[in-house]
C-alpha cells in the first residue's frame, strides 16, 4: 500500500506522463552569460523512475554559444550512476550517435517522500545545433541511457519533438 501511494505522488509530482515545455532564462551580468533551460520534457521509457531529455543553450559573454543536452534521471530504488564517456545513445531515424559526458557524479542529490529515499541524476552532453535539429526534425528518436549497472530505453513522443522545436525556435532561429 505504502509504495502504491508513493507511486501514485511521484506520477503527480512529474506532471503525469505528458511532457511539459517549461523554461528557465538565467542572465549572470557578472560573469556575463544567459543561460536558458528547458525543464519537464519527460521521455516515454520503460523501468521503474522517470527519465527527462531537456536541453539549454549558454552564451558566453563573447557571444559563443554552446547547447548541451541534459539527461535528468529520478529512481525509487537505487542510483543509476549515468557513467563517465558515451552514456547516452540515441537512435536518430535508426541512426546511431553517441554522446559523451561526465556523466552524473557532480550532479546527484536525494530526497524524501512518504519516508522513502528516491534519487535524482543529472548528466550534460555537449550537442551542436546541427545535432538538435536533426533530432527536432526526426520522424523517430530512440533514447538510451547507460548507468553502472544498468540502462534505460525510452522513445520520443510527438510533445517530445514538440518541446524541442519550440525551444530551437524561440533560443536558436538567428544561428
Amino acid at each position: 500500500m505504502k509504495k502504491a501511494i508513493l507511486a501514485l505522488l511521484l506520477l503527480l509530482m512529474s506532471g503525469c506522463s505528458a511532457p511539459r515545455y517549461l523554461i528557465d532564462t538565467k542572465v549572470d551580468h557578472f560573469d556575463g552569460y544567459t543561460l536558458n533551460r528547458m525543464y519537464g520534457n519527460w521521455i516515454d521509457a520503460s523501468g521503474d523512475g522517470d527519465l527527462r531529455f531537456n536541453v539549454q543553450k549558454y552564451t558566453a559573454k563573447d557571444n559563443i554559444v554552446y547547447f548541451s543536452i541534459i539527461i535528468h534521471m529520478s529512481l525509487m530504488k537505487d542510483w543509476f550512476f549515468i557513467e563517465q564517456g558515451e552514456s547516452l545513445i540515441l537512435l536518430i531515424d535508426g541512426i546511431r550517435v553517441g554522446f559523451s559526458g561526465e556523466g552524473s557524479i557532480s550532479h546527484r542529490t536525494t530526497g524524501h517522500l512518504l519516508n522513502n529515499v528516491f534519487v535524482e541524476e543529472m548528466a550534460f552532453y555537449d550537442v551542436s545545433l546541427d545535432q538538435l535539429r536533426a533530432i527536432a526534425s526526426a520522424k523517430k528518436v530512440e533514447v538510451k541511457v547507460r548507468g553502472s549497472n544498468i540502462s534505460r530505453q525510452g522513445s520520443f513522443t510527438a510533445d517530445n519533438f514538440l518541446n524541442l522545436r519550440r525551444f530551437l525556435s524561440k533560443f536558436a532561429k538567428d544561428l
